[in-house]
């Protein structure tokens, strides 16, 4: 998408006007200021985002072309001729200025609508006393109002158009080329700062990976990319960030985006904090089956580390923690070191296996830690006398020599166990 096209400028003049409409309207060209006040302050209170800009930049540049709009609409009509292209270049670099600005286009075309009201009804007041006068303005310049504003609406919405285009192109490179530096270059530290410095993001800071994966059953055929506007929406509600987030890319069938720590913010803080505000995502956001969250971590190495976290929280939690949907890789790590290394592995695995010949000493021991060690609550749920529960884990404690009062033991026969779970559940998936 280009610059405006002249084609959309329809040449319809006002014609020539009364040597008394002239005079008013000359005089009205002159003393500016009054209607430029006014109509500032009327879009200030109108216009939500309008009276929230803090920018004294920006508001100069409202001001600017508040004050060149009014100055253009008496030159129309003293001239008798629509304005050309090359006069509505300040409404086309509006146009665009205000994209840079998260100024919305429904509400840039709301203050020009606004503004029109106040160049029309400061006119009619200073022809009001002159029956004659009024009567011109009426029946000869009131038709070409809608016109002359349709001209201006056309202009600054495809100016708007086209720089939002070019502008969610520019960062769609920029996350494409961080994303390429994150896993396929993280030794590049200097393209890393260059692509997060130009995305916003501060480089040096540390980072979650969170990871989302969709329910198939909501992915549209327009593609992922029209599917995840309804989550990235629910990500800025209940996370209360920028909806357009600096980071965020596809990572097999999964939507990644990376998350910063708040400033003083501990890393255990973050995690335990992330799963608080997402674990309401599935109730406002169909689209969201599962969350999963990594670690921080900063520089390219780290947040590819964080990543690759968050993707496998979701794949363990998912067989570990039936009936959640958020998923912390924090709460599955041990387990994840442990699996990851098979003479460990084997260890842990020929621990329960000494339990084997005995099952229901395996299922005890789940149910007792499932419960927190509580001993009346496990044998409540496994329907049997607190001293038959005392019986089954002493013979737990006998056939391992262990002791269920310590928490090293209470840790590798907890990791035991989880890994026990995970091999049956892989061995479920891969059926």
């Amino acid at each position: 998408m280009g610059r405006p096209d002249k084609s959309v400028l329809i040449e319809v003049g006002i014609g020539p006007l009364s040597p008394k409409l002239r005079a008013i309207i000359k005089s009205l060209s002159e003393e500016t200021t009054e209607l430029r006040d006014k109509v500032v302050a009327a879009l200030c209170e109108s216009i939500p985002v309008y009276s929230e800009i803090g920018d004294q930049a920006t508001l100069q540049d409202v001001c600017e072309t508040v004050n060149f709009g009014i100055r253009l609409w008496y030159q129309t009509l003293l001239s008798g001729r629509s304005p050309s292209v090359e006069e509505l270049e300040p409404f086309t670099a509006c146009g665009r200025n205000r994209v840079h600005q998260s100024i919305p286009l429904s509400s840039l075309l709301q203050a020009f609508r606004l503004s029109s009201r106040h160049y029309w009804d400061s006119l009619l007041q200073r022809t009001s006393d002159d029956p004659e006068v009024g009567r011109e303005v009426l029946l000869k310049v009131s038709p070409y109002v809608l016109h002359y504003f349709d001209i201006l609406g056309q202009q600054v919405s495809q100016a708007y158009a086209a720089e939002l285009h070019q502008k969610v192109q520019w960062r769609d490179n920029l996350r494409a080329g961080l994303c390429d530096v994150i896993y396929n270059r993280p030794e590049d530290v200097e393209a890393f700062r260059e692509h997060a410095q130009a995305l916003g993001i501060d480089a040096a800071a540390a980072h979650i990976a969170v990871a989302l994966k969709l329910d198939e059953r909501t992915m549209s055929r327009a593609g992922r990319e029209s599917d995840i506007s309804p989550v990235l929406d629910a990500l800025s509600r209940l996370l209360e960030i920028d909806r357009e987030m600096p980071l965020r890319t596809w990572r097999n069938g999964h939507l990644l985006v990376w998350l910063p720590l708040t400033v003083g913010e501990h890393a255990a803080d973050a995690c335990r904090r992330l799963v608080q505000q997402l674990r309401g995502i599935n109730a406002c956001c169909n689209e969201v089956a599962m969350v999963g969250i990594g670690l921080p971590h900063a520089q390219p190495s780290g947040w590819r580390t964080s990543a690759v976290q968050a993707l496998r929280a979701i794949e363990v939690g998912a067989r570990l923690s039936q009936g959640e949907s958020v998923f912390r890789y924090l709460d599955f790590a041990l387990e994840d070191a442990v699996a990851a290394q098979d003479i460990t592995a084997h260890y842990f695995d020929e621990l329960l296996a000494r339990l084997a010949a005995e099952p229901l000493l395996i299922e005890t021991l789940n149910v007792y830690f499932k419960h927190r060690q509580q001993r009346k609550v496990a044998a409540g749920v496994l329907n049997i006398h607190p001293n038959t529960l005392t019986y089954r884990l002493a013979r737990i404690e006998s056939l391992l020599s262990a002791r269920l009062d310590d928490t090293g033991w209470i840790a590798i026969l907890h990791t035991a166990l989880r890994l026990r779970h995970l091999a049956q559940s892989a061995k479920h998936y891969s059926r």
